[in-house]
Order: structure tokens, then sequence, then C-alpha cells
């Protein structure tokens, strides 16, 4: 049992146990997003109150039913924003992550008798050699498993249900990109019946709702962009630029003389925003290295599912530590707009109509198995995961009535979207939150989400549509 008393990172439910709260890691400067209450639900991040209140009262009803449960799914893929939620009454303890997974949440039951979900990894137990397999080659552990043969990992558009007096658990997806398509009762046409012309002011259309979003989520605090030269970040200041979001700063690392560094420099000044540049070199990385907050940051980052990012790391705490940001200013990164636009479209889902679960399962082996020396490790046993990973998600998509016109690129975009965008690509976000700072991800809003996944594949293909809209209005 966990003893609410101490400095635990769980939360806990087992018979005649208590429930104590997840908290930030010694070393850490603050806590950005703290846990707190809301109605009897437990939160990490920022949803609004009405969503929140309405998953509140349908979690407090009881024990759950068929028809909750698809109450749930609706209300959790309908939740904007970042979080982590968990609720415990007399009948369920019940947690879930949302569409990107920005909170990791692992869990496990001890006999059938204790339901524990956490952010940290307490008694890890035996380590799992295969997934550490997979932490090297993938930079990350696939599907629900971890490297902790005890800890199972909550997965993006998840949730899990623990029935107390049944002894039963119960994991359920509530969202699944890119079958889980926008709402069409809203009277918008998918986008395959209109023109380009349509599609491109659409798309505009969304990506001035997400940062109004921002804009009303920052409440006049200063915005802080990782601005690289590339399109996704340069869409976020410019439109910030547009919507006339005057506290901005933006900066930018490595080396000066970087055609990507001069164009950062070139974009943030055609915005009017301050532009601050942080120079890298081999002794950047060296004294990086053999720091002890370094080696407990890998450590609270990793939590067994994915190697730490650690190309931010030097220039945040470069600007923390020097006060050149705000003490609360918000951290702005564009992951993943190439994802969502088509630039990770693998070869299988365009080479002809003929697919097979076993071909995306070799082509995400080829695409995605890249970190270490194959002939070290068993690639067969991690290929007849990947596969049955695969599987499980095409028996998802026919469950839910859903077809595509190109399943192959549907099942891979899912695979990776689970896996590599949200375990490893977004857990980036740590650097910030190690370093006190809250951060947006604008570029997975649910809306722009919505939007790609409905988007014709021939208009993905080389980023084709986005690359028009740059054209059109950047």
């Amino acid at each position: 049992m966990i003893d609410p008393q101490t400095d635990s990172k769980e939360l806990c439910y087992g018979v005649g146990g208590k429930t104590s709260l997840l908290k930030q890691p010694a070393g850490a400067n603050r806590e950005p997003f703290a846990w707190h209450e809301f109605e009897g639900l437990q939160m990490k991040g920022c949803v609004d109150d009405e969503s929140v209140s309405k998953l509140a009262g349908g979690l407090s009803k009881g024990s759950l039913v068929d028809e909750d449960f698809r109450f749930l799914a609706t209300v959790l893929a309908g939740m904007q924003g970042p979080f982590a939620l968990y609720f415990e009454n007399e009948n369920i303890a019940f947690a879930a992550t949302d569409r990107i997974r920005s909170f990791p949440l692992a869990y496990h039951t001890q006999g059938g008798f204790d339901f524990r979900c956490s952010f940290e990894f307490q008694d890890v137990g035996d380590i799992d050699s295969d997934s550490i397999s997979e932490l090297l080659g993938f930079g990350y552990v696939t599907g629900s498993a971890s490297a902790s043969r005890r800890w199972q990992q909550l997965l993006a558009g998840q949730y899990v249900v623990f029935h107390k007096h049944l002894r039963k658990l119960e994991v359920r997806d509530y969202y699944l990109y890119p079958f889980s398509l926008r709402n069409e009762e809203e009277g918008k046409l998918p986008l395959g019946l209109v023109e380009v012309e349509r599609a491109l002011s659409e798309l505009d259309s969304v990506h001035l709702q997400i940062i109004d979003r921002l804009i009303g989520d920052l409440s006049g605090r200063q915005v802080v962009v990782a601005l690289s030269g590339g399109y996704d970040s340069r869409l976020i200041v410019e439109l910030l630029s547009r919507r006339n979001y005057e506290n901005v700063v933006c900066f930018t690392y490595g080396n000066r003389d970087d055609a990507q560094s001069k164009k950062a420099a070139k974009i943030a000044k055609h915005c009017g925003f301050r532009w601050l540049f942080i120079p890298y070199d081999e002794s950047t990385w060296k004294r990086m290295f053999a720091s002890e907050e370094f080696r407990r940051y890998q450590e609270w980052c990793t939590q067994l599912v994915s190697i730490p990012h650690i190309a931010d790391w030097p220039a945040v705490k470069f600007l923390t530590k020097n006060a050149l940001i705000d003490p609360d200013a918000i951290i702005v990164s564009g992951m993943s707009g190439d994802f969502l636009e088509g630039r990770h479209m693998p070869k299988v889902a365009l080479s002809d109509s003929v697919w097979s679960v076993e071909r995306v399962a070799d082509s995400i082996i080829a695409g995605h198995f890249v970190h270490y020396p194959s002939t070290r490790l068993n690639v067969a046993q991690i290929r007849n995961k990947v596969t049955k990973e695969v599987s499980s998600l095409y028996e998802t998509a026919q469950e839910w009535g859903v077809d595509h016109e190109n399943m192959a690129l549907a099942l891979s975009y899912a695979w990776e979207w689970r896996n590599r965008q949200a375990k490893y690509t977004c857990n980036s976000v740590r650097v910030y939150e190690w370093h006190g700072h809250e951060w947006r991800l604008p570029l997975w809003d649910n809306v722009l989400m919505d939007f790609w996944a409905v988007v014709p594949v021939d208009w993905q293909k080389d980023r084709w549509l986005y690359r028009e809209y740059v054209k059109r209005f950047s």
C-alpha cells in the first residue's frame, strides 16, 4: 500500500488502500502541471471545466455498463488539451490519457486485488529483455508493454477501468487516429468530395481556430516558440503574428551559420518577435552528459518506455537559468505537424492496392527499427509483436465499422501515432517540464487531427496539400 503522507509518485488503489498524488521529481525546478481535484476527478493538464464536469458526473454514477463506456468514449474523444485523469469510488478505479499521451500513465494489478496507476515507476520488478531490445532498436517500447514485466503502459487514446468488486480490469480505446473521423453532423462534407480551394480555406480556418485557442489559454503570458526554421514552427509564429499576439520570444540553437538558423532569424524578424540564439558545440554536450542533473532527468523522463530527448536540454536550461524568458512562460513546439501532413507516409501505402498486416509490419520495422544493429537483436520476435499490434489495430477498425481508402496507410499511421509520435516525439516536452515550464503542442489540436484524418491520400503525398497552403498563406 502507499502511504499518502509520504512523498509518493503513485496513484494507488488497493483493498483498504488509499490514494496519493503524483509529484514532480526532486531536482526539477518546479511543477508546471500539478495534479488537482475537480468534482472528485483527479486531473493533470488543462482541459475545460465543462468537459471535466461531464466526465466526473458520468463516472460517479456507479458501476460502468456498456452504455456508460460509450458515453466515456464520446466525452474523452472530445476533450481538448493535454490531460491525464484518475477517478476512484467504491465501485471502480479509472484512468485515462489524452490523444497523444501527454502525461504518461502506467498501471498494473497484483494478484487481482491491487490496481496501481502511476506516472513514475515504483517497484519495477523484473526487467523484460525483449522490451529492452525494442527500446534500443526503436527508441521506445512498442504496444502496451514497458521495460518492466510488471507495468503496462496506457496508450494514447485509451482508458482503463478496474472493477473493484469483480476484480476485473478493462482497457479500452476511445480514439484511434486516423480512424476516428470528425463529426459530419456539423455540416462539413468529407474533404474527398470538395475542391482543393475549399480544403485550403478550411485548413486556414482550422489553423486560426487552434491559434485562437492557444492565445486564449495563454491569458497574456509569454509564449516561447522553439523556432527551427522549418514549416511547422514557422506556421506557429506566423499565426501568432496574424493574430497580433505580441508577448512572443523565439529561440533557436545549434550552429549560427546553419541555413535553418539563418532562416529562423529572418522569420522572427519578419514577424517582429524577439529572437534568441543559443550556440552548441562539443563542450555543450560534454557538460550536459557530465551533469548530475541531466542524469536525474534521463531517469525521470524515460519511464522504462522511451529514450530521452536531449536536443532542447542545453537551450532551455540556458534560457531558464539566465532569466531570458519569464518564469511562467509557456513553451510551444511545432511537433508533429509533418506527421499529420503526410511526410511520414510509408512506401507500402503507395505501392499498390494489395496489402496485408504482415506487409505493414515489415514496413514499420524497416522504417522505424533503426537505432541499433539488427544483428544484435531478436528482430524476428520483434516483428511478430509488431504484426500482432497492427492486427489488433485492424480488428479495432473493423469493430468500429470504419473503412479507409488506403487501409495500409491508415494502419501504418495508427501504429506510428501510438508509438513513435506519442511515446518518443511528444515525450520531448519533458524537457520543458523539468525546467519548470508548461508547454503546448498546438499542431496536435483535436480539430487539426480531425482535419488531416479525412484528407485524401493523394493530397498527403509529399505533404502536397500543406505545401500548397504554405504557397498561398505563408
